[in-house]
């Protein structure tokens, strides 16, 4: 909808327009996170090695809902950059309106990690690393002895936009973060000034609300990007999968230490003979062991038996030091 095109009668098909609006333009937000074009080296996934045996055996790799992620300072961190830059503008000229300061004011009321629309949100995470060999990585995925980081062609790893699954890199610069934070709270500020301001003021509160959870929603759609410049050595990538109502009876649930973990296969093909997927695994290395030999030929014994081909898979192993204890 333009900004000065006239407005439909019916205030629920008003707001289901900017809804379906408002969500293009993240979109086309998160598209700038997509570095696959340019990127030709493997994406690495750390895990221990019974969790490489179980994905190469499966054909899927497992997406994990947001608020399950094991570091959940994460989430707070992009709400913190979001915090920051809505400050800044509030004694910005063009921006220091009272529909801003009403804006700001009732989102950061909501932004929290505990948030409800946190935990019941559709998005859902997969890691990767540009980084193949990252001794933190394998302390922090593989238990440190025995771990696996599986290698996977960037190209092949991306799904149609149909899926609502998108491969993005991680942004650590600060300065690029709050470049995106304000384009966020421009945006923001623009629809609901376009959108809500021709109403009375009782319609327009209810209005306003309506929207403000439909911009909660998007924002945890982004907030995967952000991470504090400390981690930048991880060089993560993520795949950003959001769930439709369909996929719900899909999702599958494992505990981990005390919680429920929820997660949602994905399956990249191409079904091979069989009809079994087969994922587009470029190498394995493994990562610190005393049974380098032994494990390699392990491997390469199971991906021969689900079907790859070990012609195009390169097998080794990492030049970490192992250290027991």
């Amino acid at each position: 909808m333009s900004a000065s095109g006239s407005l439909p009668l019916n205030s629920h098909d008003v707001l289901s327009t900017e809804r379906i609006e408002y969500t293009f333009w993240v979109a086309a937000e998160m598209r700038k996170f997509d570095h696959s074009r340019t990127h030709h080296s493997p994406l690495w996934h750390y895990t221990t090695g019974q969790g490489a045996i179980d994905i190469i055996k499966s054909g899927e790799l497992w997406v994990t809902q947001i608020s399950c992620l094991n570091d959940s300072t994460e989430l707070t961190y992009a709400s913190d950059v979001l915090s920051y830059v809505g400050r800044q503008l509030l004694n910005n000229s063009g921006l220091s309106s009272d529909l801003f300061r009403k804006i700001y004011e009732r989102l950061i009321t909501t932004m929290t990690v505990r948030d409800v629309r946190t935990v019941e949100s559709p998005t859902y995470i997969g890691s990767f690393s540009e980084d193949g060999d990252d001794l933190s990585q394998w302390r922090a995925y593989g238990n440190g002895e025995g771990g696996i980081a599986i290698g996977f062609n960037v190209s092949d790893l991306k799904l149609p936009p149909e899926t609502n699954c998108l491969l993005t890199k991680v942004e650590y610069d600060e300065q690029r973060q709050m470049a995106v934070a304000q384009r966020i709270w421009e945006a923001t500020v623009d629809f609901a000034d376009r959108h809500g301001g021709r109403r009375s003021a009782l319609v327009y509160e209810a209005w306003l609300r309506t929207f403000l959870d439909h911009w909660a929603e998007q924002l945890i759609y982004i907030a995967p990007m952000f991470k504090h410049p400390s981690f930048h050595h991880e060089k993560e990538w993520r795949i950003v999968k959001k769930l439709d109502p369909d996929d719900m009876t899909d999702i599958l649930v494992q505990q981990k230490n005390s919680m429920i973990r929820r997660h949602f296969a994905l399956r990249f093909g191409p079904h091979v003979g069989d009809g079994k997927p087969r994922l587009p695994i470029c190498a394995i290395r493994l990562g610190p062991t005393r049974h380098r030999r032994t494990s390699e030929a392990g491997i390469r014994a199971h991906l021969h038996a689900q079907g790859y081909d070990l012609n195009a898979i390169t097998v080794d192993s990492s030049y970490a030091p192992l250290r027991s204890h």
